[in-house]
């Protein structure tokens, strides 16, 4: 999935809707454990938000307000000191 730090979109058969919940909780839970490479790894809202995004591609822009909404809900990330950490 890495090269050269570029990340590769993800390649679904049906269009994504940005709004989609169930699409966000997805390409949240993706890009935490993509940001995770040892376990009780931090990281950042923001860090999981841009790397959401990259991992959807440039035609689709999950709003930052729906993915905080939505991470709100979720129980996959804890909180750690003021980071993000996948349980």
């Amino acid at each position: 999935m890495h090269e050269a730090g570029m990340r590769t979109p993800l390649h679904t058969s049906a269009p994504l809707n940005p709004r989609d919940l169930e699409a966000i909780v997805t390409m949240l839970e993706v890009a935490g454990l993509t940001l995770t490479e040892t376990p009780g790894q931090t990281f950042t809202r923001e860090a999981l938000f841009r790397e959401a995004n990259a991992l959807i591609g440039p035609k689709v822009r999950i709003d930052e307000s729906d993915m905080a909404i939505v991470l709100k809900g979720m129980k996959t990330f804890r909180n750690v000191g003021g980071e993000l950490c996948v349980r």
